[in-house]
């Protein structure tokens, strides 16, 4: 099993200063230097539409910095950017990593819920266009939202035919389609494992599938000295975190406990009191424990979800840099050697 880091990079929000993206290159680095198979950036909310720090550079700077890790973009696909400017950014940052680079599309929202937001149907065909400049030294295209003819990508990817591919989404009809194109899929952190059970099954249950592609988990994670004691120190940024997301979605979208978007005040744990709702996160959501509760867990998610590649979550948990140090240190140490 492969385990892998995530951060974000707010650079939209004015207290996520330069000094706060150097700290965070400074935690890729020791991730790689931890043994972290990989490292994903991606924005600070994937709900909203924001600029601030573009990715791709982020990802350049910690190229140069890094030899062996892994480097992955979680990218919002939006009407913002040219889909063939984007397949020329992620495959010049290929060369850069040396074949370094995994990414994945991300599906933010409807079109209906903010402006620069894509359709389903455009989001699938900005992915076309994307793997098509990829695959084919020259290509025309005649679709709904582009068209063009005998257009090619430079550079081409290093790796061939391109990059690893993930889709990250939480609709039931893109997930089907990403079944039936037989992509790679990435669940969000606060996605209860029967909600991811239910996505899984969408994957491999399409009529159409090739075999429902492989699944990558997002988890926000702590590993303290004692089960009690991991959870006294992140629970206040896990509410926090938790909350924020639900109230992240524009026009007062939010996640409804891990499954598909619904209305703020229509989810079922919003309300909840602190107590019951913390309960309901370490019980479904998060990994947050010592070294021994921590493997159950992950073995639990490995099981039920057949998964083979995990990714950690620590922003925005409000903990110091020592304590993501430590608890990085012992995810390391302590629980990824028992599934090697």
């Amino acid at each position: 099993m492969k385990f892998g880091v995530l951060c974000a990079v707010s650079g939209s929000d004015p207290s996520f200063s330069s000094g706060s993206l150097h700290g965070l290159l400074r935690r890729l680095k020791r991730a790689e230097e931890q043994g972290f198979e990989s490292v994903w950036l991606t924005s600070g909310n994937l709900w909203k539409d924001e600029s601030g720090y573009p990715l791709p550079l982020v990802a350049a700077h910690f190229a140069v910095q890094s030899q062996r890790v892994r480097i992955g973009l979680a990218l919002p696909l939006t009407s913002r950017l040219h889909p063939l400017r984007l397949a020329e950014e992620i495959a010049a940052l290929d060369v850069m990593t040396g074949g370094r680079l995994d990414w994945s599309a991300v599906y933010p929202g409807d079109a209906a819920e903010h402006e620069s937001f894509l359709s389903e149907k455009d989001f699938r065909e900005q992915l076309g266009i994307v793997k098509g400049a990829w695959t084919a030294d020259r290509f025309d295209w005649q679709g709904e939202a582009y068209a063009f003819s005998d257009i090619g990508c430079f550079p081409r990817p290093l790796q061939d035919p391109h990059p690893p591919t993930w889709l990250m989404t939480e609709s039931p009809s893109l997930l089907s389609w990403a079944a039936a194109e037989n992509h790679a899929v990435m669940v969000g952190p606060w996605s209860p494992l029967s909600d991811i059970e239910a996505q899984r099954r969408v994957l491999s249950e399409s009529p159409a599938s090739a075999g429902g592609g492989l699944v990558q988990a997002i988890r926000y994670v702590y590993v303290g000295k004692s089960v009690a004691g991991a959870r006294e120190e992140a629970g206040p940024g896990l509410l926090r975190a938790y909350r924020e997301r639900l109230l992240g979605p524009p026009a007062g979208f939010a996640a409804q406990a891990g499954g598909f978007p619904t209305p703020v005040d229509e989810s079922p744990r919003f309300h909840e009191s602190s107590d019951r709702l913390l309960e309901f996160l370490f019980e479904n959501t998060v990994v947050v424990g010592d070294e021994v509760y921590c493997r159950d867990k992950v073995a639990e998610i490995r099981e039920r979800l057949g998964v083979d590649s995990f990714l950690c979550c620590q922003d925005g948990l409000g903990l110091g840099s020592e304590a993501l140090r430590v608890s990085q240190a012992r995810w390391i140490d302590e629980v990824a050697p028992a599934f090697a």
